[in-house]
């Protein structure tokens, strides 16, 4: 499991002192003195960690920054601090909310997928589906192309579903995570990958080149945040603070990391 940033102990010197009048997820957290976050670390523009800098960057991460600033009422410098990131692939969500490793998921979650596990609470944005394929691979213009040939996804999505219905000729072959897929699209072993159009983009630019995006005609699904089953009060408290960010505008500064790759 790699972690990224969060210094126990923290909150204590930061502006705001514990609100006793907090539920008890909010307490935990702030007793705490950070909150802890799922998110992609592999994915260019969403949740990606800098190989060389160990950085991390995109919008969900950022997404997650600001969340926790309203949380411990805090500068965006300070915010740093007070937030551990914990890498969160696909497959990995539901499990790392039911076992208390994180406090919210924020990793292109739909509520399609295990809502009987976890609590989904705000939305923040739309995203369908797109196939990745080699610059000189097969060409692909809608889903139904893709009956035929041997396509990856990632495991714990829901794009096998949507494979099923759309392309049932189709060879589907399930990855641990993204990058693996990628990879295998990369050495031939899969004619292409499907995923989430926003990570697909970002993996897109990134390759210089060497991956070729199209953007398949499927039904958007909107993306949430979610937390464990129970945490009623930080559930409340996430949809309250995404409203503040829409009001403000700074959802949509954030979002500009999708697409600043």
């Amino acid at each position: 499991m790699l972690l990224v940033g969060g210094v126990p102990g923290r909150y204590a010197n930061s502006p705001a002192a514990p609100d006793t009048t907090l539920g008890g997820t909010m307490r935990r957290i702030h007793e705490r003195g950070y909150l802890r976050a799922g998110v992609m670390f592999r994915t260019p523009g969403l949740g990606y960690r800098d190989p060389i800098s160990g950085r991390l960057s995109g919008f969900e991460v950022e997404l997650v920054k600001l969340i926790a600033q309203g949380m411990f009422g805090c500068s965006r410098s300070e915010v740093v601090e007070l937030v551990q990131f914990v890498e969160t692939a696909s497959r990995d969500r539901s499990v790392k909310l039911v076992e208390d490793e994180v406090d919210l998921v924020a990793s292109t979650y739909s509520a399609s997928a295990d809502s009987n596990k976890v609590r989904f609470t705000a939305p923040y944005m739309w995203s369908s589906r797109s196939v990745l394929t080699c610059d000189d691979g097969p060409a692909v213009e809608q889903f139904q192309d893709l009956n035929g040939l041997s396509v990856a996804i990632s495991e714990g999505t829901t794009h096998a579903e949507a494979l099923r219905e759309t392309a049932p000729n189709a060879r589907v072959h399930v990855f641990e995570d993204m990058v693996a897929a990628i990879d295998a699209v990369r050495v031939g072993t899969v004619d292409a990958y499907v995923g989430a159009d926003v990570g697909v983009r970002g993996v897109a630019l990134a390759s210089g080149g060497m991956f070729r995006q199209t953007h398949v005609r499927t039904e958007a699904e909107q993306q949430f945040v979610a937390v464990q089953h129970g945490a009623d009060d930080l559930a409340q408290f996430v949809e309250q603070r995404m409203q503040e960010l829409m009001r403000s505008g700074d959802i949509g500064i954030a979002m500009r990391l999708m697409h600043a790759i």
